[in-house]
């Protein structure tokens, strides 16, 4: 079973300072310039809503959201945004990293193609999780 080793948060604000830096010393072409850049604080609402409704919809279920124990897991969530997301955490801190990189405006921040694969983690930790949910409901 593969099993991130780096807590989705963490792996996304490093992504997001490796868009900072691209940006900083690699910035290729200007896409959005100020004001049209700000359009980025608006993924980045929407970001901070989907993960809170999201960490909120685990605290209710009284489960852990850390994905690096999913043995700890003590019911499958399945009300709010996960009734319509299998995965509404990750999509959240997407969005997060969507707006960075607009807010930052240039090309080499969006560059980072693999900055969108924060799903990696996603891909990574799923088989655990979908095996220690299949323990719950046994």
């Amino acid at each position: 079973m593969l099993k991130p080793r780096v807590p989705p948060p963490v792996l996304a604000l490093c992504i997001a300072a490796l868009m900072w830096w691209m940006d900083w010393h690699i910035p290729l072409v200007r896409l959005l310039a100020p004001p049209w850049n700000s359009i980025g604080w608006g993924f980045i609402g929407i970001g901070l809503v989907v993960d809170a409704l999201s960490v909120t919809a685990f605290i209710r279920a009284k489960t852990t959201v850390n994905p690096l124990c999913v043995d700890r897991a003590t019911s499958l969530v399945v009300t709010g945004l996960y009734r319509v997301s299998r995965n509404p955490m990750y999509l959240g801190l997407i969005a997060l990293l969507v707006g960075w990189a607009l807010l930052l405006g240039s090309l080499a921040p969006l560059s980072v193609d693999r900055c969108i694969r924060a799903g990696d983690c996603h891909r990574s930790d799923s088989p655990g999780r979908g095996r220690a949910c299949g323990k719950i409901w046994r």
